[in-house]
Order: C-alpha cells, then structure tokens, then sequence
C-alpha cells in the first residue's frame, strides 16, 4: 500500500501541473489582447503589463514550483530507488529542480525587459529537458521499446525543427510549434514514467 502511495503521489503532481498549466496558460491567452504570441513563442503572452502577462507569469512560476515537488515524489518513490541506479536518479532530480529553476527565472525576467536573460533560461530549459530524457529513456528498464522508438522519433522532429529554423532560417517553423510538442510531450513522458513505476508495483505487490 506505501509503495502505490508513493506513485500516485508522482502521478497526482503530474496532474496539478498540467492543471496549472491549462487553466493559467489557457486563461493568459484569451484574456491577452496581442495574438502576435501566435506566430512567435509563448513567452510573448508574458510581456506587457496587464492581467493577462501577469497571469502567465505566475503560472510558469508555479508550475515550476510545483515540477520540485514532482521530483521530490519520485525521490521518495520506492520503486524509482529500487530500479534506478544512482546516476540515473542523480540526473532525475536535478533535471527537475533545473528546470524548476529556468521556469521561475522566465517568470520574473519576460522578455520584453530582459531579452537575453529570458533567452538564457529558455534555451537552458531546453537543454536540461532534452538531455535529461534522452539519457533516463535509454537508462530506464521503465519504458517499453515501443515508447522508446515514439521518444526518438520526437526528439529527432524537434532537433530537425530547430536547424530548420536556427541554421536554415525557416520561419515557417515557429518556437512556438517547437515548444507546444516538447510540452505536450513531456507530459506523455511522465505519464508513462509513472505508469511503468505503477506497473512495477503491482508486480511487487503481495
């Protein structure tokens, strides 16, 4: 019984993440007058002045405070402790206080006062994430091959994404189609990760 306790604790943040997210997001984009954030990024719906910037803001902010509380469900998973190794564990928590960290800095640095400072915690996100799946996907006996494939496929699409629009300058790509794909699919991701930890339970389960 502690042992599912410890999951749906990781399973439960997940959800208030993306409730957070949904709701705080969702809710910035209706009420933000300026739809230029359509054809550019998302960190253009936290600049301004108004309701609605301020209310993007504070959703990243807390949504990043809430992925430490997601990293520390998972630190006191038993069955993360049992079938992780310490790197992997390692690499884990401190992508998830990282990424933390980056989504508080975007959320008091917006990018129309601080261009570089924003851009710096952006594309540091962005790194930590990318890095940190690609190493725990293929460290983890926690993901079924199939998932596996679908993670590099995914990963392959946005680095392709990226050098068409950084290294060819396709703006017919947008960050913003590039960020709705890595946010939906880190969502999947942790969904999956704690469905193989759930799945692990059971097997362990008297």
């Amino acid at each position: 019984m502690a042992k599912k306790q410890f999951t749906n604790a990781f399973s439960r943040y997940i959800i208030i993440i993306g409730l957070i997210m949904v709701f705080g997001g969702g809710s910035s984009m209706l009420l933000n007058p300026n739809h230029d954030w359509m054809a550019l990024h998302l960190s253009r719906l936290g600049e301004g002045r108004q309701l609605s910037s301020y209310l993007f803001n504070a959703t990243v902010a807390f949504s990043g405070l809430a992925i430490i509380e997601l990293g520390n469900a998972l630190a006191r998973d038993k069955t993360w402790r049992a079938r992780a190794k310490k790197p992997q564990q390692w690499v884990a928590h401190s992508a998830f206080r990282l990424i933390a960290l980056c989504m508080v800095g975007l959320s008091i640095f917006p990018y129309d006062k601080f261009p570089l400072v924003h851009d710096v915690f952006g594309y540091s996100m962005t790194v930590f994430y990318l890095a940190s799946v690609i190493y725990l996907t293929r460290a983890l006996r926690l993901f079924t091959p199939t998932f596996k494939r679908i993670t590099w496929g995914v990963v392959g699409v946005m680095f392709i994404m990226f050098g068409y629009y950084f290294i060819l300058g396709n703006r017919q790509i947008t960050l913003l189609q590039i960020q709705v794909i890595g946010l939906v699919f880190f969502f999947v991701w942790l969904a999956r990760l704690a469905s193989g930890l759930s799945a692990q339970n059971q097997r362990v389960a008297p």
